[in-house]
C-alpha cells in the first residue's frame, strides 16, 4: 500500500514537472509585434496612409499594416523570429525602405523610420 502511495506521488510529481515544462515552452513561442513610425519629418507633414509589410525568412508575407496621419504601425502577433521589414511607396507600391527585425517571444520591436530615408 506504501508503495502504492508513493508511486502515485512519483507519477504526480512527474506529471507537474511536464506540465510546467510544456507551459515554458509555449512562453518560448508568444507571439510578439513590430511597431515603429516615422521620425524627423516636417511639423506639419500629414502622412497618407502608407503600407508596412513583413515578410519571414523564407520571404512569405507575415504581417501587413497602414500607418496612420503620424506616420505610426503597429504589426501584432508576429510569431518569434527574423524578418524583413518594408514601407511601400502609397502612389507606386515600390519599395521606399527596408530593414531586418528580430521579434523575441512575447517582445516587441521598434522601428524608427528616419524621414530623410524613405526614398520618395
Amino acid at each position: 500500500m506504501k508503495r502504492l502511495a508513493l508511486l502515485l506521488v512519483v507519477v504526480a510529481l512527474l506529471l507537474g514537472v511536464g506540465l510546467s515544462l510544456s507551459s515554458c515552452d509555449l512562453e518560448g513561442n508568444k507571439p510578439g509585434e513590430v511597431t515603429g513610425g516615422v521620425v524627423n519629418a516636417p511639423a506639419t507633414y500629414k502622412f497618407p496612409p502608407v503600407k508596412v509589410v513583413l515578410y519571414d525568412e523564407s520571404g512569405e508575407l507575415a504581417g501587413q499594416t497602414y500607418t496612420d496621419q503620424r506616420g505610426t504601425f503597429f504589426i501584432r502577433d508576429v510569431p518569434p523570429g527574423k524578418y524583413k521589414l518594408e514601407v511601400l511607396n502609397p502612389r507606386t507600391g515600390a519599395t521606399i525602405y527596408e530593414t531586418e527585425v528580430t521579434v523575441e517571444p512575447g517582445g516587441s520591436h521598434y522601428v524608427a523610420v528616419d524621414y530623410k530615408d524613405l526614398k520618395f
